[in-house]
């Protein structure tokens, strides 16, 4: 959708053969070839993380490789929202992730604390559809099954799911009417379909009133 209109999309994974992502990289490379992109403007750029950690060189202790684990996957995101103009949060796990909160939920925030265009859909669920329910609610609708308030807290995090709410409720309290509006449709919005056009219409509304960068002048 995005890449169809010109747009780029950086995705940040760890690389299985014969994965998803493989058929998006062949998709990336039609693509290019297609459109002519150069080098400098990819349709997609991939941020992979770091580590063999299915499969370490030496036995290592469980704690140390669940710690390497986790910094390497939040130096991931740290390095995709560098890379980003907007995030686009959908689906996201709700129990046995790494860190100590849900992946998708401290992408969000590090999005929103950049100044990013935060787009979060309820259409797949998960720790998406957990954040959108409860910032249309103003606060968590339903218990998260773990959160590492310490560990949180230690990582400059929200120490709570209420926190962590109502942090990114104030960043979109901050948006002109229209923009707020099409944001709690996408939150309302559980068609993927329907979500991807209210999508396009933050972003135009997003790009309209960001600065413009000098290669736009």
């Amino acid at each position: 959708m995005l890449i169809a209109k010109g747009g780029a999309v950086v995705l940040g994974h760890d690389w299985r053969p014969g994965g998803v992502m493989s058929e998006i990289a062949r998709f990336a490379e039609h693509d290019r070839l297609l459109n002519r992109r150069s080098e400098k403007h990819p349709a997609i750029l991939n941020c992979v993380e770091s580590g063999e950690h299915d499969a370490p060189p030496a036995p290592v202790p469980e704690g140390r490789l669940q710690r390497e684990v986790v910094g390497s996957l939040q130096e991931l995101r740290r390095r995709v929202t560098e890379l980003s103009d907007a995030r686009i949060c959908l689906g996201g796990k709700l129990a046995g992730y790494s860190g100590p909160i849900p992946g998708v939920l401290e992408e969000a925030l590090l999005a929103a604390r950049a100044g990013q265009t935060v787009l979060i859909s309820a259409a797949l669920g998960g720790a998406a559809g957990w954040l959108a329910e409860s910032l249309l609610a103003g606060r968590p609708q339903r218990p998260l099954p773990v959160y590492r308030a310490k560990e949180a807290a230690q990582q400059g995090l929200p120490k709570s799911p209420a926190a962590l709410v109502e942090e990114l409720a104030e960043r979109f309290e901050g948006l002109e009417p229209e923009e707020r509006a099409l944001h709690r449709r996408l939150w309302q919005t559980t068609h993927l379909d329907a979500a991807q056009a209210v999508l396009l219409e933050i972003l135009g509304v997003a790009r309209r009133r960001a600065p413009r960068r000098p290669e736009e002048s």
